[in-house]
């Protein structure tokens, strides 16, 4: 029989995300310092359609730029626009990607019934599908064709399965990117011939246009380096930057936190709209970087956040945790909404009953504390440079990859107080060999 603890459980599942529309959701601009969404919808709702806009939000992973997107969809349909939602992870393989695969996975979804009707695009693609049929055909007479394939005439073939092979089939993925890469000019002029025929077609019912919106791109991988001696990160983001900026209708990337101090960001920077915007951690201390203050404005939204995913479990949150367990799990998380539920559901399994006790929530961090531990970088002295972020600092040594590093790594947050700031993860401080380092300032 289901019990309560299983239904926490499962309500604090980290890749759970929500938009505005759903009880669960909770508002986090004040904890952030901006209001991020915002500034996004103003800038697309005041760009001229036939003049596309391109928006860049960045982030740590697990931040909640997914419900951020959900968001910004929610206020741009709500404005006449009308948006298609992309998630990379669903399609695609984020830890080898490229822009034959974007590419791809954009011409699939402009190809499927539902989407051209709301775009108001009359019948199939017809260029689109002519050139899935030579994707498919040059991928068929470089590889063995499967027996049941053997003798069927390869016509109808659309993008949606040309996606599904970049995901599934490693082993294919470059042969599949060289049928792509042939065919890419083509490819994104008949893309862009329906995303620009949409304009006029929604302009014409009334409508203010269509949004693209494209998730999951921060979790591209930086460090596997391909046969090209390029790694994804650098084939997408450095080699593609003025495709990314091509399509004919407004788009919303996401871009992992780092890009932004890398000379990518130039790259992406130059003709968007405006510069890429990244989204902070949920600021936990108080005023002028105090201490965290457990009455604050970013621990009320973090336990709020707590609290919802408790009741839709049907549990109150005084009921699931012993006393002062949620402040101390949402403390340790330094303002990471993931993490939060990451630890809730380590915790809970510690206990074969709610409420979740001191013991199990200490149990739990200190099992992600381990965890990053054995995840460290082999740097010279890396505790050490860690150690230097152990209090809030102004200033991120940008000229160093190692630095960018922590960000990415999610060894060092950002956040925001008027200027951005950055501090270690708190957890590292559960680390011995993290407290016995001799803090080292970065050097010229």
């Amino acid at each position: 029989m289901e019990g309560l603890t299983d239904r926490l459980y499962r309500e604090c599942d980290p890749d759970l995300y929500f938009g505005p529309d759903d009880p669960r959701w909770v508002n986090t601009d004040e904890g952030r310092g901006g209001h991020y969404a915002e500034r996004i919808v103003k800038g697309i709702s005041r760009s001229r359609p036939d003049q596309p806009d391109t928006k860049f939000l960045a982030g740590h992973i697990g931040i909640g730029k997914s419900t951020e997107l959900k968001r910004i969809q929610k206020s741009l349909e709500a404005l006449g626009f009308t948006v298609l939602f992309l998630d990379v992870v669903e399609k695609l393989d984020p830890n080898d990607l490229d822009f034959p695969d974007l590419l791809s996975l954009i011409a699939a979804a402009l190809q499927e019934p539902g989407t051209r009707q709301a775009l108001t695009l009359d019948g199939v693609s017809g260029v689109i599908s002519e050139l899935a049929d030579r994707v498919w055909t040059f991928l068929n007479t470089e590889i063995t064709i499967p027996k049941a394939e053997v003798g069927v005439k390869v016509t109808g073939i659309d993008f949606g399965k040309v996606t599904a092979e970049f995901k599934k089939n490693a082993s294919r993925r470059g042969m599949l990117r060289n049928a792509v890469n042939s065919i890419t000019t083509s490819l994104l002029d008949a893309i862009n011939y329906d995303l620009a025929r949409a304009q006029v077609g929604l302009t014409n019912a009334g409508r203010k246009g269509a949004v693209l919106i494209i998730d999951g791109l921060e979790k591209v991988r930086r460090g596997i380096t391909g046969p090209t001696g390029r790694t994804p990160y650098e084939r997408l983001f450095v080699d593609n930057a003025s495709q990314l900026k091509s399509l004919k209708a407004h788009t919303v990337y996401t871009l992992p936190i780092d890009i932004v101090y890398s000379p990518a960001a130039d790259l992406l920077n130059a003709g968007a709209g405006e510069f890429i915007q990244p989204l902070p951690m949920i600021c936990l201390r108080g005023p002028n970087k105090s201490d965290v203050d457990d009455a604050g404005v970013g621990m009320r939204l973090m336990l709020d956040m707590l609290g919802k995913r408790c009741a839709a479990a049907g549990v109150d949150r005084d009921a699931a945790f012993a006393e002062g367990v949620p402040e101390y799990l949402c403390r340790m998380t330094g303002g990471h909404p993931r993490h939060l539920m990451a630890f809730v559901r380590a915790a809970c399994d510690f206990v074969d009953d709610l409420p979740v006790t001191m013991e199990a929530a200490r149990s739990a961090v200190q099992q992600y504390a381990n965890s990053l531990f054995r995840s460290l970088p082999d740097v010279p002295n890396y505790l050490g440079k860690l150690k230097h972020f152990n209090t809030p600092q102004n200033k991120l040594e940008l000229r160093f990859d190692v630095y960018r590093g922590m960000l990415r790594n999610l060894h060092v947050y950002e956040y925001m107080n008027a200027q951005p700031y950055y501090e270690a993860n708190p957890v590292f401080r559960l680390l011995p060999s993290y407290e016995d380092a001799q803090p080292e300032a970065p050097t010229a």
